[in-house]
């Protein structure tokens, strides 16, 4: 998360676009944890033992 927030703010400060430069962080941040938690999900169902 720092790298990418770092990685916007270098971008903001060459072209002045915040808005639109966080929003777009915003949502890789957001597809990126969405895909960790889905598959965390999946591997739960897979190695659950049934009770």
């Amino acid at each position: 998360m720092a790298e990418l927030l770092l990685r916007t703010q270098e971008i903001i400060s060459r072209n002045f676009m915040s808005l639109e430069f966080y929003f777009l962080a915003g949502l890789l941040y957001f597809a990126i944890n969405y895909a960790i938690e889905r598959f965390g999900k999946y591997v739960e169902r897979k190695v659950s033992v049934p009770s």
